[in-house]
């Protein structure tokens, strides 16, 4: 069976690094915000989502680049 995956098709490996640091961001500020009821849990939510959303864009970049 062929490999349909081109390798410079890949995400690199810093960008998925950057998308899982975005996930625990998000998940320390949703916890700190919803269980401790911290204000300050909905900044690092927001931050956390930022991130992420950020892994969106530049993975749209060099999905579109190749």
């Amino acid at each position: 069976m062929p490999d349909d995956i081109d390798a410079n098709r890949r995400t690199p490996a810093w960008l998925w690094v950057l998308f899982a640091f975005g996930l625990a961001v998000f998940g320390t500020g949703s916890f700190l915000a919803r269980v401790e009821g911290h204000l300050y849990g909905v900044l690092i939510l927001a931050v956390g989502l930022a991130i992420v959303l950020t892994f969106v864009v530049l993975r749209g970049r060099h999905a579109s680049k190749r």
